[in-house]
């Protein structure tokens, strides 16, 4: 399989690795590419819902489930967090991380994850409008 380039690994809808040094403990985490416009967005992916997320109702309700089944780069069911839109990384940071092989592309979110996405942001009152925005144009 030849190497994807930096514009197709860049597609809405494709899940990256990437390192993350906002989390506790740093580590690299499982990143859904939601809209590329007008900046980089993404939604974490978790492979448990915490406490936290399945006690508070808003948080939960955002919470969006990714089959293994349907996406063979996963280990087991887990969660997209629609709650919180992640703007930490611009291109050349993915690029970064790619080139040195701390981040790689892992493949693509099935139609069936994009539109459930899709209806958690589109009644999310948790996200900027511009990001709902951006990731309904995009996703």
């Amino acid at each position: 399989m030849a190497a994807l380039t930096l514009q197709q690994i860049l597609t809405p809808g494709n899940v990256l690795d990437l390192f993350c040094d906002f989390t506790t403990p740093q580590k690299n985490k499982l990143l859904i590419l939601a809209s590329t416009d007008p900046r980089l967005v993404f939604f974490i992916i978790n492979s448990e819902l915490t406490e936290f997320r399945s006690r508070t109702e808003e948080i939960k309700d955002a919470q969006v489930e990714i089959k293994k089944v349907e996406h063979a780069f996963l280990t087991k069911d887990s969660w997209a967090d629609c709650s919180k839109a992640i703007h930490l990384f611009d291109v050349q940071e993915v690029a970064r991380q790619i080139n040195s092989k701390t981040g790689a592309f892992k493949g693509v979110l099935h139609d069936n994850a994009k539109a459930a996405i899709r209806a958690v942001v589109k009644d999310s009152r948790l996200l900027e409008n511009r990001d709902k925005t951006a990731i309904l144009q995009s996703l």
